[in-house]
């Protein structure tokens, strides 16, 4: 685990849940990406921190896992040959996975890091620290897209095919907010109310 998610929102371990809420409200209005570009990367971390500790399953197994990882254990032997090699960190969505569960939060969540990190990089062309962030998005986008084509059986999918899938999602997603916009304003100028 390589950040505390209690101390990602300023709470202690044994924080209630509405202690939680408030610390993500207070936090995403003082971080929130439209206040300022600096601000992205913070509430990303927030929104995961705030994804596992809102859940309560979710929050007892990370709770399980950070005191796993604080439990002191025996030094590891030493390698003179090969320099050691770092294990990669899990998904945070691995066990909901792997316990069957619905993924669209995970991967409402992925698609709009990515989306944020893509409007960054568009005002900020250049910043390679932007790109590096835009480019571990993708890398954790794909990866949960292609566990759940996994469990459904589905063929892989590649980046680029990744990509046109993102393309298409959000063109059709452009579409039905145009014509749903129009569709309220027609509703507004006549004074009726919108069908439910």
């Amino acid at each position: 685990m390589t950040d505390d998610l209690y101390a990602v929102l300023e709470v202690r371990p044994s924080a209630t849940s509405a202690e939680i809420r408030a610390a993500f409200r207070r936090l995403a209005r003082a971080h929130h990406p439209d206040l300022g570009a600096a601000s992205a990367a913070r509430m990303i971390a927030l929104n995961r921190a705030y994804a596992v500790l809102s859940d309560p399953e979710k929050r007892r197994r990370y709770d399980a896992q950070r005191q796993t990882a604080a439990a002191p254990s025996a030094p590891p032997p030493v390698r003179r040959s090969a320099p050691a090699e770092v294990a990669p960190e899990e998904p945070p969505w691995r066990l909901d996975f792997e316990r069957g569960d619905d993924l669209d939060d995970w991967r409402q969540m992925y698609a709009e890091e990515r989306q944020v990190w893509e409007q960054l990089l568009r005002s900020r062309p250049g910043d390679p620290d932007i790109k590096r962030a835009l480019d571990r998005a993708v890398r954790d986008q794909l990866e949960l897209e292609n566990a759940i084509r996994r469990r459904l059986r589905q063929a892989h999918l590649t980046q680029s095919d990744l990509n046109s899938v993102v393309r298409e999602t959000r063109a059709g997603r452009a579409a039905e907010a145009k014509r749903v916009g129009c569709a309220a304003v027609l509703f507004a100028l006549l004074g009726a109310r919108l069908p439910r």
